[in-house]
């Protein structure tokens, strides 16, 4: 049983940038508003913003959801990184993605969001294994 072992700052490097061309991608082809602050998830601070504001131009609850997604699973696979000792396997990443995923997810109930949800995961993960070549 041979398991493949992966260079934690490779994985999240290449995750990175396909998450965020991914969801870059979603914003442009539906012309969703929002900010292009990919370097956090200020969900709280940006409702708060908006709620004072009436007049602000309200981003898209879409592009939120996924860019929070993208920040969680970020700071997941991160966190598994960090844990010394461990091997950094397909497995822990795997289980660092579904468990974004699921906190994510539970609250939405757009069919069409879930979907969106869906196709950046399986976009980010798919191209990243490519370019492990793993």
């Amino acid at each position: 049983d041979k398991t493949t072992v992966y260079d934690g700052a490779q994985v999240l490097s290449i995750l990175d940038a396909k998450l965020t061309k991914r969801l870059r991608f979603f914003k442009r082809i539906h012309n969703w508003h929002g900010d292009n602050n990919l370097d956090r998830s200020n969900r709280r601070k940006e409702a708060i913003e908006l709620a004072r504001n009436e007049k602000a131009e309200k981003g898209s609850y879409a592009w939120y959801v996924l860019k929070d997604l993208r920040h969680d699973i970020l700071t997941n696979v991160e966190e598994v990184i960090q844990v010394k000792g461990n091997p950094l396997t397909g497995e822990y990443i795997a289980l660092a993605i579904a468990t974004a995923v699921n906190t994510n997810a539970r609250h939405v109930k757009s069919e069409e969001l879930r979907y969106y949800i869906n196709e950046l995961v399986w976009y980010s993960v798919t191209e990243t294994t490519k370019e492990l070549g793993k």
